[in-house]
């Protein structure tokens, strides 16, 4: 015992180690926003459609990284440890909105690659809100708010031809846990999408 005492601070600092080491390190699920198979459908075969330039998509600070937020009260929010996106949801998101846009829409082919091609519109979108809301007084519900900022960017014509805010509430599934909220958001976003591709025609057509 006395040889352990003399030997200073660093045989217990070893000690120390080997106990976190001996322990098993927390497991964290990760998740992707994807929308639901049936939100694609048929992809539209359409000539002569106008390029559409999908920005990096931006979101508020607190949703800028992978961690899953919950709403539990008027002004209190948690993340989640143990359960996160895959990758930042501004990254998800521009993905599942450019495949979905370019499906779905007789007027836009829809490219995320400035530089390589002249766009005749720009499209921003900003994560307003992403959480989980399980405040005690309300039925746990998935929030996702987006903004849509749509840019004329011909020469000819250059203006901002739609700025709106698209705000979507879904209810949350029974003991789905973290799975089930985001699931839920791809509901939400498959939701918004079909909204914001009939506004984007009828903007242009304007």
């Amino acid at each position: 015992m006395w040889n352990i005492l003399k030997s200073g601070p660093f045989v217990f600092l070893a000690l120390g180690l080997a106990a976190c080491l001996g322990q098993p390190h927390p497991v964290k699920n990760r998740y992707a926003l994807a929308l639901p198979e049936a939100a694609f459908g048929e992809a539209v075969n359409a000539a002569g459609r106008r390029t559409l330039l999908l920005g990096a998509v931006t979101a508020s600070p607190v949703y800028d990284g992978r961690a899953l937020w919950y709403r539990l009260g008027p002004d209190r929010y948690e993340s989640d440890f143990y359960n996160e996106f895959l990758a930042p949801p501004t990254r998800l998101l521009a993905e599942a909105a450019a495949d979905r846009l370019t499906r779905a829409s007789r007027l836009f082919r829809v490219t995320t690659a400035p530089g390589l091609v002249t766009a005749d519109y720009g499209l921003e979108i900003h994560i307003q809100d992403i959480y989980g809301d399980f405040r005690p007084d309300d039925p746990a519900r998935a929030v996702l708010n987006l903004r849509f900022v749509l840019s004329d960017l011909r020469p000819s014509a250059p203006r901002v031809a739609l700025d709106r805010l698209y705000p979507c509430a879904r209810s949350l599934p029974a003991r789905g846990g973290a799975a089930g909220l985001v699931a839920t958001y791809g509901l939400c976003l498959a939701d918004i999408l079909e909204e914001v591709a009939r506004d984007l025609e009828a903007a242009v057509n304007h």
